[in-house]
């Protein structure tokens, strides 16, 4: 299981959060046929589509740097594969069906992130050297004790001692006159600003430079 601290969650206990709201919220849809649970389902279904966004981060701190990019897009494009699934199932299976099958989903995808070790840089960054050598020997298929692990645990020591001596921008980061908790609810509420104001406004200015006889294709 993730490693949790004062000052915040790992990545992967964050994707543990988000695989277990997904799990919660197709039982909800799965046993309940309410109004008020399934909009309930679906207020916890849109927070795990917020903490999907961590995938990509967790997936980066232990891939190789080789492959790094590939598989961290590998997280976004497999959501929108999913997502496409998802309406291809829709149409060939009733809506009973169709949530058991996704509540089955979500069960597997619970057990196969049980077979995942810890993030070597968080557990790096905790001063947790022996876990983090087991956790890079997990991913690497080597020894605790090989030149590979060895030569990871110096490239993320370096990594943590450059980003340690950066600053950070923002009052809260800068200052931490609250919790942590608070950059991350800062974080979602200037998306959702930005979304529901001034992010419209290319969409505003957008039909404004085309002509009426074209103006909905643009």
């Amino acid at each position: 299981m993730a490693l949790t601290d004062a000052n915040g969650f790992s990545s992967e206990a964050i994707c543990w959060i988000d695989l277990n709201t997904k799990f919660i919220a197709w039982t909800i849809v799965s046993l309940v046929s309410r109004v008020e649970a399934i909009l309930a389902s679906v207020c916890v279904g849109g927070l795990s589509g917020c903490l999907l966004l961590i995938t990509p981060n967790f997936i980066s701190e232990f891939s190789h740097e080789s492959i790094r990019g590939t598989l961290t897009s590998f997280g976004i494009i497999f959501y929108g594969i999913g997502l496409m699934v998802s309406y291809i199932l829709g149409g060939c299976l009733n809506y009973e069906m169709m949530n058991y099958v996704c509540l089955t989903i979500s069960v597997l995808s619970l057990i196969m992130m049980s077979l995942v070790e810890e993030s070597p840089v968080y557990l790096m960054s905790k001063d947790l050297e022996k876990k983090a050598a087991k956790s890079i020997a997990f991913y690497r298929s080597s020894k605790r004790g090989s030149l590979i692990v060895q030569q990871e645990m110096e490239s993320i020591r370096r990594t943590l001692n450059v980003q340690m001596n950066r600053k950070a921008l923002g009052t809260q980061i800068q200052f931490h006159w609250g919790p942590a908790w608070l950059k991350g609810l800062f974080v979602y509420a200037f998306c959702i600003t930005a979304t529901c104001g001034a992010g419209t406004v290319p969409y505003v200015m957008i039909p404004e430079m085309f002509l009426p006889e074209v103006r909905s294709e643009g």
